[in-house]
């Protein structure tokens, strides 16, 4: 197909990567950074869990099920492969949940007196770059729109 050797070697552990993540995060839902301690430490106990050779365990890791569970052979490559099928999956899920914003920490002045932000307050302390263009902070104002 002509697929590049690295995304030929370690596509399919990206791709379980993120499938551990989707896996905990519809399972436990939580907050996002839960979710990807979660997914960080089972993919981490299961490329561990390959070190462990027992009769038993690698009769299984020879059938289709086993490979695709719990692998056959330790590489810490791997486990940046992992990481970066989280990392997708976190991003992914970011852009598809709409939660709000971290409350933002909001300070009164002579010129705002109860602490909102805007654009003329100057206080905005924790604001992000949203999607439909503005800074928003945690209170979930929109500069642009003020």
């Amino acid at each position: 197909m002509g697929l590049p050797p690295g995304f030929v070697k370690y596509g399919g552990s990206i791709l379980w990567g993120a499938m551990v993540y989707g896996l905990v995060a519809t399972l436990w839902p939580r907050p996002r950074r839960r979710i990807l301690g979660l997914a960080a430490v089972t993919a981490l106990a299961v490329e561990l869990f390959r070190l462990v050779h027992a009769p038993a365990l690698d009769a299984f890791r020879l059938t289709l099920a086993g490979q695709l569970l719990l692998g056959r052979i330790f590489s810490a490559w791997n486990l940046v492969a992992y990481a970066a099928g989280i990392g997708v999956a976190v991003l992914v899920d970011s852009c598809l949940r709409h939660e709000p914003a971290r409350e933002a920490t909001r300070v009164p002045s002579a010129d705002n007196p109860v602490g909102r932000c805007g654009p003329d307050s100057g206080r905005i302390r924790a604001g992000v770059w949203s999607r439909r263009g503005g800074l928003r902070c945690g209170c979930r104002c929109s500069t642009r729109s003020r």
